[in-house]
């Protein structure tokens, strides 16, 4: 980046974070080089850029489990729930995640992988 006399200006510190939410818009490397991290911060303002709360996302998934398990309740295997990860630059399916409803830590993990994609971009 160039300043108003043409000079490169010092560009400050811009954390992991804000640099994989930019790549997740669809900038490149070499266009984060170029961005400040204010430019970054006004960027992913604009683009809607939401931190899941995870309690909030535990909560829910909390709900859907309790809810699922109380309506396979009487069968032998009761399935699976899953997760479908979307990028929002493609809007293709990238990958499905499958939990086992009867896996005693199934809303930890979830959660966990819920938000941990969501942090990384895609619509979860």
């Amino acid at each position: 980046m160039l300043d108003s006399s043409g000079n490169a200006g010092i560009h400050a510190f811009m954390t992991q974070k804000m640099k994989a939410d930019l790549l997740a818009c669809g900038f490149s490397p070499e266009q984060l080089a170029q961005l400040t991290p204010q430019e970054g911060d006004e960027i992913l303002a604009a683009a809607n850029i939401v931190v899941p709360d995870s309690n909030e996302v535990h909560k829910h998934i909390e709900i859907i489990v309790a809810q699922a398990r109380v309506a396979t309740q009487h069968l032998k295997e009761p399935g699976i729930l899953q997760i479908t990860l979307i990028h929002p630059l493609s809007e293709d399916v990238e990958t499905i995640y499958r939990y086992a409803l009867n896996d005693p830590k199934v809303v930890e993990r979830m959660t966990s992988e819920a938000v941990s994609a969501s942090e990384a971009g895609h619509n979860v």
